[in-house]
């Protein structure tokens, strides 16, 4: 690509292999990120490393701005495990729910339109007056503005739970996603449970159960979460920024 590009710009998440380029993205947490790409890319080379430079669509940005301090109680639970979620854990955290007879708390359940399970989860919610139903929606950022505890999958999602101060239960699902999950809960961001597969209904209604008796964590986990992305330091446009200064240091050199 050098011949016919005038800059180039990479954005990965493995930090396995060595890159030419002259702007690298990679925008999740490690444990020492700071170092990961040493050895992978020029000196040359500038580095956007770490959930400060995450990209966010324009709705968190907005949702950032108008952000209510929690207060660790628990009126509304916010539950989404991305846009598949082929072993429909959002059922089972429904039931675990469920099983807390807490009809005090509302419970959103966020599902994508490639969700095999949707029809049962809005069967489910449709029971359940505490219970509401959505599919593909486009105000994901509104939703966890509005909720006090969250239960999802690590991955692109966590950022966005975290750039709005969410405490959440985290699980996992693919290897990709175990140890930036394990390394953003040694912050105190959130609550690492593990394996999805291994979780139980009743796993979850434990784990739910026991944080609504824990305020404090509650609101420490959502000032952690807010320490790790500053989404009013726009992360799209710290990219937009710094590749202009790439393309301009190298058209002025």
């Amino acid at each position: 690509m050098r011949p016919v590009a005038r800059k180039i710009m990479v954005i990965d998440d493995l930090a396995n292999r060595a890159h030419d380029c002259d702007l690298l993205l990679d925008q999740n947490f490690y444990a020492g990120f700071e170092s990961r790409y040493v050895g992978r890319v020029a000196d040359s080379t500038r580095c956007l490393l770490g959930p400060a430079h995450v990209l966010l669509r324009p709705e968190f940005l907005e949702a950032c701005r108008g952000l209510r301090r929690r207060d660790g109680t628990v009126r509304r639970i916010l539950v989404f495990f991305g846009g598949s979620d082929p072993t429909n854990q959002t059922l089972r955290v429904l039931t675990g729910i469920d099983a807390l007879q807490r009809p005090d708390i509302r419970v959103d359940a966020v599902v994508g339109s490639a969700n095999p399970h949707r029809e049962d989860v809005r069967v489910f919610c449709d029971s359940r007056p505490w219970a509401s139903f959505h599919c593909q929606i486009p105000n994901m950022a509104e939703l966890i503005a509005a909720a006090d505890l969250g239960v999802g999958a690590g991955g692109a999602a966590m950022w966005e739970r975290c750039a709005l101060g969410l405490p959440t239960l985290t699980v996992v699902f693919a290897d990709n996603q175990l140890q930036t999950t394990q390394d953003v809960a040694q912050t105190g961001a959130i609550d690492y449970l593990g394996w999805a597969s291994n979780l139980s209904s009743a796993d979850y209604a434990a784990a739910i159960r026991g944080l609504l008796d824990r305020p404090d964590d509650l609101v420490a986990m959502s000032t952690e979460a807010l320490k790790l992305i500053d989404a009013s330091n726009n992360g799209a446009e710290l990219v937009i920024r710094a590749m202009n200064e790439v393309t301009n240091a190298r058209l002025s050199g």
